[in-house]
């Protein structure tokens, strides 16, 4: 069964995202922006290539606190949290290219 993108919420920010066990890349975004849906094929494509990581999307109009929370100011937003701690930050719509690339130090070295 390919990997999906979740949906993360304030109520299960700290399950989905801050206590996984594998590396998570959010996408944090709104329906009303546009970049935020370009970006959304690549983020399907990066679940299923790359099981070992969690995709998840957070609306921040739905789940503001967790947006303030992790500092997001413009959208697209894209954090990778290993271990609950942000450690790759990427803004602006990339390509499913970017994405993987922001994701390498995750494979180069892990914790």
């Amino acid at each position: 069964m390919p990997a999906t993108v979740r949906a993360a919420t304030d109520a299960n920010f700290a399950q989905v995202v801050l206590r996984s066990q594998k590396p998570v890349l959010v996408s944090f975004w709104a329906e009303w922006c546009s970049a935020c849906r370009q970006i959304d094929p690549a983020l399907k494509q990066v679940a299923a290539d790359h099981p070992e990581v969690r995709v998840v999307r957070l609306n921040i109009d739905d789940s503001p606190a967790s947006a303030a929370s992790a500092g997001v100011t413009s959208i697209p937003t894209l954090k990778i949290y290993q271990s609950g701690t942000v450690v790759k930050t990427m803004t602006s719509a990339r390509s499913k290219a970017a994405i993987e690339q922001g994701l390498t130090s995750l494979f180069n070295h892990k914790p």
